[in-house]
């Protein structure tokens, strides 16, 4: 997930929420991290992002975490919420069934 995006003395760099930073101009695959390379211009955004982030309070967002995920789960719940009658109701009309047919049989 993209944090921030800065312009330093026209190079492009790419800060994501797992503190990765990319050269965009020789790197537009973002392949290799360069925050080890070049510690004090990603201390200084870190530094600028984490004032940034305080003053308009950024809640920050758990390791692991996947916007596609949440879909998924909530959407799956919703499902499940809006279709229980049908999801229990039909193993006990499948028993019902396979009950009335054993009875039926017997006669």
């Amino acid at each position: 997930m993209l944090l921030l995006q800065v312009k330093v003395y026209g190079r492009i760099f790419r800060i994501y929420l797992y503190r990765y930073m990319y050269n965009l101009k020789t790197d537009p695959g973002e392949t290799k991290d360069i925050s080890k390379t070049f510690p004090e211009k990603f201390n200084v955004l870190m530094e600028a992002y984490d004032e940034y982030a305080k003053s308009v309070g950024v809640i920050e967002m758990e390791e692991g975490y996947s916007a596609e995920g949440e879909v998924g789960k909530k959407s799956a719940m919703k499902i499940l919420q809006n279709n229980a009658i049908y999801i229990l109701g039909l193993p006990v009309l499948i028993i019902a069934l396979f009950l009335f047919g054993r009875k039926r049989r017997k006669l």
